[in-house]
């Protein structure tokens, strides 16, 4: 028979509320990160994986499993590792930053991801700190822009480098010149007859004449040499690592010609019409016809107008100092 009972009462008030709190924050965590567009990642200071979001699983095609306890430095390229690695110390002085990082998916196929990384205080290990990345992927962005930024380098029509990067990138080439103690050679070449080839087979003929023109100049040129489409059927090609001895260059120089000729007179066919054509070509030389790319394209189109007006087509003529 039970004759007394003896009841220890301890309020847990404030314990079930933060259970229940806690239960309610991994719930809303679980919502937020299960069912969001954002890649979320979370790492030890040294890049350990600890938590990743499906949706950063599913992009990267990795189990989940896979994932816990990876290096998240090993997934990114070589550019990225590099870039998030430098960053470190500033996001942990400063709590964030934004980066693009390129990372590589369990088939190796790249996919970039524009990443606002925070560096939080772990608790639990003074001076340590976790990395917590939320992305989204930006590689159709990335492929885009890429294309904006060569189609404004490059002639729409050969895919050859047009003025612009002749105009922009010329410094660099003179400044491998100087300090190789070498020359260049800007011959601005001109296709003779090229509006009769218009007028006679039309504009569709004439841009594939244009493209096998451009190709044909590229296959009778060195590798380190450089060609732009700059207009119709102007072409210039810069030849570099030349000789700065004057007569050498020179017969450097007509070496090139010869072989820009003699591909040209071989011609090629187009629905049927067989074109072996002719070219003009006006010379001028780094630094002696000057120094600026402008000068030179100027001074080499004078030459040309001398070599197709004077000495006739299918010439060359070398600019006046």
């Amino acid at each position: 028979m039970i004759t007394e009972f003896l009841a220890i009462s301890f309020d847990i008030s404030d314990k079930k509320s933060i259970i229940t709190n806690l239960r309610n924050i991994e719930k809303l965590f679980r919502l937020i990160t299960e069912y969001t567009n954002d890649c979320i990642v979370i790492t030890t200071e040294d890049g350990i994986i600890q938590y990743v979001s499906p949706i950063h699983e599913a992009r990267l095609g990795y189990e989940k499993e896979e994932l816990l306890g990876k290096i998240y430095f090993e997934l990114l390229s070589k550019e990225s590792r590099a870039s998030l690695t430098n960053e470190i110390e500033y996001i942990k002085k400063n709590g964030n930053t934004k980066l693009e990082l390129e990372i590589l998916t369990k088939e190796g196929k790249s996919i970039w991801l524009e990443s606002q990384i925070s560096a939080v205080s772990d608790l639990g290990n003074r001076g340590e700190y976790q990395l917590v990345s939320v992305a989204r992927e930006i590689t159709e962005r990335r492929e885009m822009e890429e294309q904006l930024r060569f189609l404004a380098y490059h002639d729409s029509l050969t895919m050859l480098p047009n003025r612009r990067y002749l105009l922009e990138k010329f410094d660099e080439f003179a400044l491998d010149a100087c300090s190789t103690e070498n020359s260049i050679a800007i011959l601005f070449i001109d296709g003779d007859n090229f509006k009769r080839i218009n007028d006679v087979y039309g504009h569709d003929i004439g841009d594939e004449f244009i493209k096998h023109f451009g190709k044909a100049l590229s296959s009778s040129l060195r590798d380190t040499d450089i060609i732009a489409r700059i207009g119709g059927d102007e072409f210039v090609v810069l030849l570099t690592k030349m000789s700065t001895s004057v007569d050498k260059r020179n017969r450097q120089i007509e070496q090139a010609i010869r072989r820009i000729q003699e591909v040209l007179r071989n011609g090629w066919i187009i629905d049927g019409n067989y074109f072996s054509p002719t070219s003009s070509i006006g010379i001028a030389c780094y630094p002696e016809d000057g120094k600026e790319i402008s000068t030179l394209l100027d001074k080499a189109d004078t030459a040309l107008y001398y070599a197709k007006r004077v000495s006739g087509k299918d010439s060359y003529h070398y600019a006046d100092n």
